[in-house]
């Protein structure tokens, strides 16, 4: 049984009113139990226990939760929360007038010196490096207190030195910001007197993450160095995070002063991390409860970076506190140490309309600097600018800072530590989700700014590329608003140019066409003039038009067809007509080329219709038919190169990763689901269908199939190290490729391995460099060096191969009739019912394929071309004929077609004569069988040395091979040949042909 709930008081306060409401709401619902209702809202049982405890209020999603848990209206709930949290701000606290000992997030200054303690050790030794050398570094890890430790502990040091003659003449204090050098040369000139200065610079890695030229950062580095010289009166102190340590080498003095002066800022020892949370509690007359001091004192010493975390949390507990007393209850109330700077910032959102959601959110992430390589770092902002980010931020942004999120100066705003990116998980999720459009609009500030310190120099707009991108990225509503108007000043200016260029260009395109039409007619005349002349230039002209469009048929297979055409028309000569022969009988013909990166890899769908490229930021997929792309997505991030295979419906990939083998869902951007298999596992590729994956289990030795949705296994095998895998289209039966071993083809469900045939090799021999099942599973075809094998899948009775050397991809068509290969040097396309020869045949040249699919419905030959460091292209063969269902059976020896091209005749040789047979071409039905011809007994082979038809149509003429008779031809009603004129002309056949001709109606 559940602790009973603590009472409320409704007329305490509107915090207890709500509670109160809460739990007359769970009262409503029936009572049920706080784990009931965890396991509905997706929340723990404390966290919605909380929310009616009348501590505090819930954050919003806490609330979306208990309401949804209990059937209650949410709308109507986040409205009274809002109200709540009004009146809550409203009502001043007992203790509102006593300012508190702890910071928060906020740094120590200079005035904090009586706040600050744990740190005296480590403000000696700085004091000491400071001393002993005009320019020196405090080096630590961000949250490890470098700037409270240079402002409340070095200098208040310098100002109330023992011995007036060590005190400086004076303290300057600043950070580098976007222009260090033109901003802070005159700060760092030594003030007047005898004494040195000391110049403090904090958040030194602001020279590397804001100032983006180079030049002003080393000559900023240098001008911090002059204090080095022996008669300088300067003394330089800098604090740098350790992340960015290595970055000073990049300058090579810098590199060389920091030899031996630098200081390491480590973890506070138990006893200062005590002291840092009783002494600030002291000196207001506080208490902090031993339980509590030696719980923060654990959690701190096992957090790295936690004392900013640290801060925040005294602070809340301070807020919460009962009388002169800091307890551990408070501390849990404040959400803890990692909780409660998210608690502060989750009520802070919590309080926020809608719309002034959105804006906080956009605020925020304009004073992050999205890191490279490194982790992310706070980014000062003007205040003009966050202002101009839309109304209404006035009002956010002196939220944020109430909530003491936000530092507020008189010109400019700053997130109060970089801790809060980490440890509020919300705005984590915010950087992550915009990483990439943080980087983008980081870029294009920078350059807003230039554009406008040049004078709105139009040299310094966006052009190309960089402007295609940030169009995409800030050109829906959400990216305007995330825009000031400087910005979108500057974006609509460089638009504004490329219009201008590209109505430029139209310009001069017009008048380059003018031209052109004014030459063309100086060349009409100049035809007139001089016509024979004219006419082998216009031929020279096609003749290098056709040149030039055989020379692109394989790389722009389109614009060939096209420039072939023209070339015909401007003149018909042989070399344009059979150009024009040559686009019409030319199986390339489109090209799909993608944009991607060098570490992008592309997927081709089974059916070769759709193609996934995949890189680092994003999955974007292409409609091969039509090259346009049909949807961009979440890229792969740290995964990419870890994709295998892509799933059938071409929704998912298959990744192996560190962890494991996953299915990587496109539409998300984010794994689907827990691992598959073992940690050891291996992805071998998917099934039929996007729910079954094969997997190899290296531990284990074993090969498995999964089912992902019911996560079990459908079948496994001890067959060693698996290789490649393939699964039968009806996924009852599954060939497995072990190393060093041959082939297996196993029935899943019997558990049983199926009969192969003896003559494969072993996988040495690349036998399973490509396994396919025909779409009836009934087939099985694999790759040997000198052939393709096929067999019966269940019998292992072998089939009809395929005799084609170094055969390296193999794909069925989706009826099983026809069957596409390629070598290194061609792509074949054959029928393995009668595999003699290929009925279509495409030269590759240089390039290799990739991947290979064949679609019957679109009569098309797809693959992959890959390009040496620029990724691929999709390439499209038409088969037009080659694919038709219906055929001559049995072969023929000849054939002819009619005048007007409807009918064919086909002859082919038998034991007695030749046989003709007359076609429908439209129906590609027999139409006619006509009267045989009896070969002379002397003949040897085919007597039939050629036929025609005549110009109607209705009688074929034929002629034998030499033999010494007379000529025949047949009768009109086609029974039988009647005999030709019996005369030889001198321009007749040789001595001892026979003609003859058939007629019919």
């Amino acid at each position: 049984m559940g602790r009973r709930e603590s009472p409320l008081d409704p007329d305490a306060g509107p915090v207890q009113r709500f509670a109160s409401e809460l739990r007359e709401l769970r009262r409503d619902a029936g009572g049920p139990t706080y784990r009931t209702m965890a396991a509905r809202g997706g929340y723990s049982a404390t966290t919605l226990a909380q929310a009616a405890a009348g501590e505090r209020l819930p954050s919003l999603p806490v609330l979306r939760a208990y309401v949804a848990a209990c059937g209650g209206d949410g709308a109507a709930w986040e409205r009274r929360l809002r109200e709540a949290g009004a009146e809550a701000a409203a009502v001043p606290s007992a203790a509102a007038d006593e300012p508190a000992p702890y910071l928060g997030l906020a740094r120590f200054e200079p005035g904090d010196r009586e706040k600050f303690f744990g740190r005296e050790r480590l403000t000696g030794e700085l004091l000491t490096v400071v001393a002993e050398n005009r320019f020196a570094a405090l080096v630590g890890a961000s949250g490890s207190g470098k700037s409270s430790l240079l402002r409340a502990g070095l200098i208040p040091a310098l100002q109330h030195a023992d011995e007036p003659h060590r005190r400086p003449a004076a303290i300057r204090i600043l950070t580098p910001g976007t222009h260090p050098f033109t901003a802070h040369a005159a700060p760092l000139s030594p003030a007047d007197g005898e004494r040195d200065t000391v110049v403090v610079i904090d958040q030194f890695e602001e020279a590397f993450t804001l100032c983006r030229s180079q030049e002003e950062r080393a000559r900023f580095i240098d001008l911090l160095l002059t204090a080095r010289r022996p008669d300088s009166r300067l003394r330089v102190v800098i604090a740098v995070r350790a992340d960015f340590y290595g970055r000073c080498a990049e300058h090579r003095a810098l590199a060389a002063a920091l030899r031996g002066t630098s200081l390491l800022v480590g973890p506070m020892s138990r006893g200062e991390v005590r002291q840092a949370i009783v002494g600030p509690a002291a000196t207001r007359g506080a208490l902090v409860e031993r339980a509590l001091t030696a719980r923060l004192v654990t959690e701190v010493a096992d957090e790295p970076g936690g004392l900013p975390l640290l801060s925040h949390a005294l602070l809340e507990t301070w807020r919460r506190r009962r009388g002169r007393a800091l307890t551990e209850s408070s501390y849990e109330a404040a959400g803890g140490l990692r909780g409660a700077i998210a608690h502060t910032g989750e009520e802070v959102y919590a309080r926020l309309t809608p719309a002034e959601a959105a804006l906080a959110r956009h605020l925020l992430l304009r004073l992050i600097t999205p890191g490279e390589g490194v982790p992310d770092t706070r980014r000062p902002a003007d205040r003009a600018e966050l202002l101009a980010v839309g109304p209404g931020a006035a009002s956010v942004l002196e939220q944020l800072a109430r909530a003491r999120l936000v530092t507020l100066e008189e010109s400019s705003a700053d997130l109060a530590h970089e801790a809060l990116i980490t440890a509020w998980p919300r705005l984590s999720t915010w950087v992550e989700e915009d990483r990439e459009r943080l980087r983008l609009h980081r870029r294009l500030t920078d350059a807003a700014n230039v554009w406008e310190e040049s004078g709105r120099d139009i040299g310094a707009l966006y052009r190309g590329n960089r402007l295609t991108a940030v169009e995409e990225a800030f050109g829906g509503r959400d990216g305007e608003v995330a825009l000031t108007a400087h910005e979108r000043a500057f974006l609509a200016a460089a638009v504004a140019a490329r219009t201008r260029d590209r109505r430029r260009n139209r310009s001069l395109l017009g008048t380059l066409t003018v031209l052109l039409v004014l030459a063309l007619l100086a060349g009409a005349i100049a035809w007139q003039q001089n016509r024979t002349s004219e006419k082998r230039r216009t031929e020279a002209v096609a003749r290098k038009v056709s040149a030039l469009a055989n020379g692109m048929r394989f790389s722009d297979p389109v614009t060939a067809m096209r420039l072939s055409v023209a070339a015909w028309r401007v003149a018909d000569t042989p070399e344009t007509r059979a150009g024009l022969m040559g686009a019409h009988t030319q199986p390339e013909e489109d090209v799909l080329t993608v944009p991607e990166s060098l570490d992008s890899q592309q997927f081709l769908s089974r059916d070769g219709r759709t193609l996934v490229v995949a890189d680092r930021s994003h999955v974007t997929k292409w409609d091969v038919r039509t090259k346009r792309r049909t949807g961009t997505y979440p890229g792969l991030g740290r995964h990419v190169g870890a994709a295998t295979h892509l799933s059938p419906d071409a929704r998912g990939l298959l990744l192996e990763t560190e962890d494991g083998v996953f299915v990587w869902d496109i539409g998300t951007g984010r794994t689907s689901g827990r691992r598959i298999g073992s940690p050891d596992a291996v992805g071998l590729g998917f099934g039929s269908t996007a729910r079954t994956v094969v997997l190899g289990d290296t531990a284990a030795v074993r090969a498995r199939v999964w089912d992902t949705e019911r996560r079990r296994v459908l079948f496994s095998a001890p067959v060693g190290q698996v290789e490649a895998a393939v699964v039968s289209p009806d996924e009852r039966l599954v060939a497995l490729c072990p190393a060093g071993s041959r082939l297996q083809v196993w029935d899943m469900a019997g558990r049983r391995r199926l009969p192969v045939p003896g003559s494969l090799p072993r996988r040495g021999d690349d036998t399973c460099a490509e396994v396919r099942f025909a779409p009836d599973s009934r087939t099985v075809a694999a790759l040997a060096p000198d052939a393709v094998r096929m067999w019966r899948a269940r019998t292992g009775a072998s089939l009809p191969g395929i005799d084609q050397v170094g055969v390296t991809r193999l794909e069925f068509g989706a009826d099983g009739r026809f069957v596409v290969t390629s070598d290194a040097e061609e792509i074949s396309l054959w029928r393995p019912a009668d595999a003699e020869r290929p009925v279509l045949r495409y030269p590759v040249g240089t390039q290799s394929v990739g991947q290979l699919s064949l679609d019957l419905d679109d009569r098309r030959i797809r693959y992959l071309s890959q390009r040496r460091m620029r990724g691929g292209v999709v390439r499209s063969l038409a088969l037009r004929d080659a694919a038709a269902r219906t055929w001559l059976e049995p072969e023929v020896s000849g054939a002819a077609f009619g005048a007007d091209g409807r009918l064919l005749v086909g002859s082919r040789q038998e034991a007695d004569g030749i046989r003709f047979q007359l076609y429908d071409v439209r129906t590609r039905r027999p139409a006619r069988e006509l009267p045989r011809l009896r070969c002379p007994e002397e003949q040897v082979g085919d007597c039939l040395e050629g036929m025609a038809f005549s110009a109607d149509g209705r009688t074929l003429a034929y002629r034998t091979g030499p033999v010494d008779s007379a000529a025949g031809s047949g009768s009109p009603s086609g029974t039988s040949p009647r005999a030709g004129t019996g005369h030889r002309s001198p321009s007749g056949p040789p001595a001892g042909t026979r003609r003859a001709a058939s007629r019919w109606r």
